[in-house]
């Protein structure tokens, strides 16, 4: 992996935040976040990112490794947040436990759109690369039970939220996502390639409105029954995504007071610590490989609406000032601990996953 092209998101993200703050002087009054559409926008991003991360995904070693990716998902999520969540409230106990652990949920998040991106390069095995995808896709239910089901009760006695309707919701969109399957799956029997349009559109539709409703699970596992796109043009769209996700997280800085030191701490044992804990417990692959997801965390577009909603939820704007700095420590660590692991591994170890890929992408046409 180039150094500059890891680097990028933090070069968009600086030009952005350079126009706003010029922007700033010249407008005082106006405010990135105020934007009508930007919350749209950015969750329909979000839901195309995850349905592009999902498409890639080998249904074959899916259905090979899901003891790993349950582990994952269902251990390695929370193991994710208790460890950071622990060591800052260790470090700065004056945070609050609250504040703590809710930042921690946030940053335990694996971005999809980074993590489609990193991994379309073809640098992971195809093992490592379906369990990576499938932990930044599928690790929002699990956050978001954490944020507002147990911590924002627990916390804040608030109870406005119920987990059985929670729960309720997830078994609806599992519902719709079985009809669709029964009617539309062709990654797993081929299709006609006259009923491509119908898909296609069956697609984007449900990505805007994913969007608008803020709900992540039906694009996510819609990539799982139908994939009616060429790998060109799904690359083409992640990265106008990758570039719209490091504009927004520049701009957004120009408005919030960043708490840099606690930040860069929940940054820094997520990225250094908690990420490498679970892949070494659940994760069997090789050393190369293993290094690579061990250091695959990624925070990105999920994490700043995560914050956002639980700010709105708990009326505190105090979050974002942690969990920004955050984002953007990791930004920095990515790049440079993954140029380091190029050097030491420097031959890639996709050039027989990209041939394996081929007669799968053809099948799904």
């Amino acid at each position: 992996m180039k150094l500059q092209s890891a680097l990028m998101p933090l070069l968009i993200g600086g030009i952005a935040y350079g126009l706003f703050s010029l922007g700033r002087i010249l407008f005082p009054s106006f405010q990135f976040q105020t934007i009508s559409l930007l919350p749209v926008l950015m969750y329909t991003a979000v839901a195309v990112g995850l349905y592009l991360n999902v498409s890639d995904i080998e249904i074959g070693e899916l259905l090979k490794n899901k003891g790993a990716i349950a582990a994952v998902l269902f251990l390695g999520v929370p193991a994710k947040i208790f460890l950071p969540g622990l060591a800052l409230l260790a470090l700065m106990p004056g945070l609050g436990k609250a504040t703590v652990f809710l930042c921690a949920t946030v940053i335990a998040q694996i971005d999809p759109i980074l993590s489609a991106k990193s991994i379309a390069h073809d640098r992971f095995s195809q093992k490592s690369g379906t369990i990576l995808r499938c932990w930044s896709s599928f690790d929002d239910p699990i956050t978001v039970l954490f944020a507002f089901y147990i911590f924002l009760p627990l916390f804040f006695q608030d109870q406005s939220a119920s987990i059985s309707q929670y729960f309720i919701q997830l078994l609806g969109e599992l519902v719709v996502c079985a009809v669709l399957a029964l009617c539309l799956n062709d990654r797993w029997r081929p299709a006609a390639p006259e009923q491509r349009h119908i898909r296609r559109f069956i697609v984007i539709s449900t990505c805007i409105a994913s969007g608008v409703l803020g709900r992540f699970l039906l694009p996510a596992s819609l990539g799982l029954i139908v994939d009616p796109f060429s790998a060109q043009a799904k690359q083409r769209v992640l990265n106008w995504i990758f570039i719209f996700t490091s504009f927004v997280i520049g701009a957004l800085a120009v408005d919030v007071r960043l708490n840099w030191l606690p930040g860069i701490l929940l940054g820094a044992v997520t990225f250094f610590a908690a990420q490498p804990l679970v892949a070494l417990l659940f994760i069997r692959d090789s050393r190369d490989n293993l290094w690579r997801v061990m250091l695959g965390h990624q925070n990105g577009m999920t994490a700043i609406l995560l914050t956002v909603a639980i700010e709105l939820q708990i009326g505190d704007s105090q979050l974002l000032s942690i969990t920004l700095p955050a984002i953007i420590a990791i930004a920095l660590f990515y790049p440079c601990a993954n140029y380091l692991l190029e050097k030491c591994y420097p031959q890639p170890v996709a050039s027989s996953v990209a041939q394996q890929r081929e007669p799968a992408n053809i099948n799904r046409k």
